[in-house]
C-alpha cells in the first residue's frame, strides 16, 4: 500500500515535472540571424555587463530601462520593460527569469528578444532606442474557443475594448506611460479583459501605430479563442475571458476618475481671488505672446512672398539678357571687322559703327573704350537699366554683346539725311559711375 503510494506521488511529480518543463522554454522569443558572437568576445563581455545592469536599473526607473555599452563594432543596447500592474518584486523576477532564458535560448545571436509573461527583454547590436518596430511579431492564443453563441458579441465588444485601450494608452491618459487595461461585458455573466503597453521611449504616434497593428492582428491569430497576446518590440497587446492583470496598481479604463473632495477651509473669496488672477494672468500674458506670434507670421509671409517675386523678377531678367545678347564673332562679321567705312562717328566713351547681319538687318553699334573699367554684371545690369527706357527721343538699345573686354552696345538705326549743324543724339551711360547721359555723334558719311 505504501509503495503504491509512493509510487503514485513519485508519477504525479515526473508528471508536473514534466508540464513545467516545457513552460519554462515556451517564453516566445526571437534570435536574429544578422549575426553571432564567441563566449569570450568582448561582445559577451559587454552584454553580460548590460544583462546585469538591466536587473538592477529596471525596478529602480519604474519599469523601464535602457542602456548601451561597450564601442564600436561590440556596443551592445538592451533594454527591459515590465507590465504596467506589477510590484518592483514581479518586475525583478520577470527580469532575472527574462535575461536567464535569452541567453540560453540565443546562446550567440548578436540581437534578440523574449517576451516573458509579465515583462520584454531585448538587446542588439544597432541602436533601437527611440524607435518604433513591428517586427519581429509572435502570436500567443489561449487554446479554449468562445461559444458560438457569444462569438459575434464576443468579437464586437473586444475589438470596441482594444481600440479604446489603444487610444487611451497612446494619449498617455493613464498614471503609467503607453499602458491601459480595462474589460467589458460580453454577456450577462462574462467579461472580457484587456491590456495593452508600448515601450516608453516611442513616440506618441508610434505608439498608437503599433497597437493598431497589435490589435489588427488579433482576429487572425486569435479570432473565435477566449484570449491571445500579440507581441510586438516595440508593444503588446493582450486579451482574455478572466482577469489576468492586478488592477488594484494601475486604474482600469472603465473607472469613473475620482476628483478630490474641496477642503471645508476654503472660501468662495479666495476661488473668485483666484480665478481672476487667473483671468489677468491669461490677459496680460497669453493675449501679447498670441499677438507677437501673429506679427511674425505676418512678416514671414511677406517676406516670403517678396522673396517668391524677387526670384521671378531675376529670372525673368536673365531671359532678357540672353534674348538681348550678341557674340562678338557675329558683331565683328557685321562690322567688317571695325572699319572705318562703317564708322559713323565717336562719343566720349567709344566709337559707333554700322552692322548689316547675313539677314540684312543692321544696326548701329557702339563699342566702348577698353579703358572703361567695369565688371561684366555692372554691364548687364545696366544693360537691363537702359532696355526698360522708351522715349520717341531715344534711341532704343537692341542688344549687347560682352566678352572677354569688349563692351558694345547695339541700338536701332536710325536713317536720316545729313544737314550740317544738325545735332544726333545717342543714348549712352557711364558704367563706372553708373548713371545716363547724352553725346553728339557726327556722323561719318551724309547719308545713313
Amino acid at each position: 500500500m505504501c509503495n503504491s503510494s509512493l509510487i503514485m506521488i513519485v508519477l504525479a511529480f515526473l508528471i508536473s515535472l514534466s508540464l513545467c518543463l516545457p513552460l519554462a522554454d515556451a517564453q516566445p522569443k526571437s534570435c536574429s540571424n544578422t549575426g553571432t558572437f564567441s563566449n569570450n568576445s568582448t561582445y559577451a563581455s559587454n552584454l553580460n555587463l548590460l544583462l546585469s545592469s538591466l536587473l538592477s536599473n529596471v525596478t529602480a526607473n519604474g519599469g523601464f530601462y535602457n542602456t548601451s555599452a561597450g564601442q564600436d563594432p561590440n556596443k551592445v543596447y538592451a533594454l527591459a520593460l515590465c507590465r504596467g500592474d506589477l510590484d518592483t518584486g514581479k518586475c525583478y523576477t520577470c527580469t532575472n527569469i527574462s535575461s536567464l532564458d535569452i541567453t540560453k535560448q540565443c546562446p550567440d545571436q548578436k540581437e534578440a528578444i523574449i517576451w516573458g509573461a509579465e515583462c520584454i527583454l531585448r538587446y542588439s547590436n544597432r541602436n533601437i532606442f527611440g524607435t518604433m518596430e513591428v517586427l519581429p511579431s509572435q502570436c500567443v492564443p489561449n487554446p479554449n474557443n468562445i461559444s458560438s453563441a457569444d462569438l459575434d458579441q464576443f468579437n464586437q465588444t473586444l475589438y470596441n475594448l482594444m481600440g479604446s485601450l489603444g487610444t487611451q494608452a497612446s494619449l498617455g491618459s493613464s498614471s503609467i506611460k503607453y499602458f491601459a487595461v480595462g474589460d467589458k461585458s460580453f454577456s450577462s455573466s462574462r467579461n472580457v479583459y484587456g491590456l495593452v503597453q508600448c515601450t516608453p521611449d516611442i513616440s506618441q504616434m508610434d505608439c498608437r501605430i503599433c497597437l493598431e497593428g497589435a490589435v489588427a492582428d488579433i482576429s487572425s491569430c486569435s479570432g473565435g479563442k477566449e484570449g491571445g497576446r500579440v507581441l510586438k518590440p516595440s508593444c503588446i497587446a493582450w486579451f482574455e475571458v478572466f482577469q489576468f492583470y492586478d488592477s488594484t496598481f494601475v486604474p482600469s479604463s472603465s473607472t469613473t476618475p475620482v476628483i478630490p473632495p474641496t477642503s471645508d477651509n476654503s472660501s468662495p473669496t479666495k476661488t473668485s481671488r483666484e480665478n481672476s488672477s487667473t483671468s489677468r494672468l491669461v490677459f496680460f500674458v497669453v493675449v501679447p505672446i498670441a499677438g507677437l506670434m501673429t506679427v511674425i507670421m505676418l512678416a514671414w509671409a511677406i517676406l516670403r512672398k517678396k522673396k517668391s517675386k524677387q526670384n521671378v523678377d531675376n529670372d525673368d531678367a536673365m531671359k532678357r539678357l540672353e534674348a538681348l545678347k550678341f557674340n562678338f564673332s557675329t558683331i565683328k562679321a557685321a562690322t567688317n571687322n571695325f572699319s572705318n567705312a562703317n564708322k559713323l562717328g565717336e562719343g566720349g566713351f567709344g566709337s559707333v559703327y554700322k552692322a548689316r547681319l547675313p539677314n540684312g538687318q543692321e544696326f548701329a553699334v557702339k563699342r566702348l573704350f577698353h579703358k572703361t573699367e567695369h565688371t561684366e554684371e555692372q554691364f548687364e545690369n545696366e544693360i537691363l537699366l537702359v532696355a526698360k527706357l522708351q522715349h520717341k527721343c531715344l534711341v532704343s538699345l537692341q542688344g549687347f554683346c560682352s566678352e572677354g573686354r569688349e563692351r558694345i552696345l547695339i541700338y536701332e538705326l536710325v536713317g536720316w539725311q545729313w544737314k550740317p549743324g544738325s545735332i544726333y543724339i545717342w543714348y549712352d551711360f557711364n558704367i563706372l559711375q553708373m548713371y545716363s547721359y547724352t553725346s553728339v555723334v557726327t556722323p561719318s558719311n551724309t547719308t545713313t
